[in-house]
């Protein structure tokens, strides 16, 4: 992994950019694993939701955001749209073993 400092073209960026936007993405999909298995251990739909905990982790990770000198906001953004995503593909994967 180049330093963005160190690029010295847009070819090297991008390609840097692209690695990274890879590595994100397997781990979107390392998530998703933990997600899946998490539903074994849910006992109702509410559970599934876990308001106060996705309230709670969003909380940690704007200041995790912060502290790396990112916007909290945008970081509350994503989460929402990940968190929103997994707790649907979660309830579904709940459902499943409930019937």
């Amino acid at each position: 992994m180049k330093e963005a400092k160190d690029c010295i073209n847009i070819e090297e960026i991008r390609n840097e950019i692209d690695r990274i936007d890879r590595e994100i993405t397997g781990l979107l999909a390392k998530r998703a694993e933990y997600v899946h298995c998490a539903a074994k251990f849910k006992t109702s739909a509410q559970s599934v939701k876990a308001g106060d905990r996705v309230k709670s982790m969003i909380e940690k990770r704007k200041i995790w955001a912060n502290e790396l000198n990112l916007s909290p906001l945008f970081i509350e953004n994503l989460f929402n749209l990940i968190t929103g995503y997994f707790i649907s593909d979660e309830m579904k994967k709940w459902k499943e073993t409930q019937n």
